[in-house]
């Protein structure tokens, strides 16, 4: 199965683990968790920002 599919962006990686790092601190996750949670978070910027472009209309 795959999770994440790159190159990612450098924002994205870093609010990625930002938030992994966060999730860590207060016991959210487990260490082992914690690699598939940043593969998620990856996929999940980059669908957000897929989502958020503009769509060209066809005429």
């Amino acid at each position: 199965m795959m999770i994440a599919k790159g190159p990612f962006k450098r924002i994205h990686q870093t609010r990625a683990l930002t938030q992994v790092i966060q999730a860590r601190l207060f016991n959210r996750v487990t260490t082992q968790q914690a690699k598939i949670f940043y593969l998620a978070l990856l996929n999940l910027e980059s669908y957000m920002t897929k989502l958020s472009k503009p769509k060209r209309k066809r005429r």
